[in-house]
């Protein structure tokens, strides 16, 4: 993807990157070939793994870095429960109501459960392991809550979050689920 916060990516930072393909060949691309993008490059379509990164860093004063890491760690840690995000944020549909997350408590989504999945109660975009949830559950959460908000604003949610199938295929989770749904949860 292009891992990123505050707006930021680190796609910003890459000089190349060295990949594997299923078939042994390695490749080199450049920032440019890699296609950065707000939590997106051309690796989701690929069969390439990424096996090396060069990377380009500004200079800065090493007390006002480590003081804003610290602080950006702080912050994540009181909100984020998880790994990571479960949908993307669309700029047009953040422009209009805000982030996922705030779109999801608005669908008053925050805290619901389904079997040992949980809609994290400190952040709505993170779905949390109670203890015992399955796949099924998190893929239910996440098709509750992307079907609540296209009902409340006309806007889609696809999620960030990757499902991995028994035959390795990766599949955005929101895929997945209108998969599942089809032959019901």
């Amino acid at each position: 993807m292009n891992r990123g916060s505050q707006l930021k990516g680190i796609g910003d930072h890459i000089e190349t990157v060295e990949t594997v393909t299923a078939s042994g060949e390695i490749k080199k691309h450049s920032q440019q070939e890699c296609l950065f993008y707000y939590r997106s490059s051309i690796f989701q379509n690929t069969d390439e793994i990424i096996v090396s990164a060069t990377f380009i860093f500004e200079k800065g004063a090493y007390t006002s870095i480590r003081k804003e890491m610290l602080e950006i760690l702080s912050s994540r840690r009181k909100k984020f429960s998880n790994c990571g995000s479960v949908f993307v944020s669309n700029p047009a549909l953040y422009a209009d109501y805000g982030p996922p997350s705030a779109i999801i408590e608005q669908c008053n989504l925050k805290g619901i459960i389904k079997g040992g999945a949980c809609i994290s109660p400190l952040h709505a975009n993170f779905i949390v392991n109670t203890g015992n949830s399955t796949a099924k559950d998190i893929l239910f959460l996440i098709h509750l809550a992307k079907i609540s908000v296209i009902k409340k604003t006309d806007y889609d949610m696809p999620a960030e979050a990757r499902y991995i199938s028994t035959a390795g295929k990766v599949i955005p989770a929101h895929i997945k689920v209108e998969e599942i749904w089809k032959h019901s949860l």
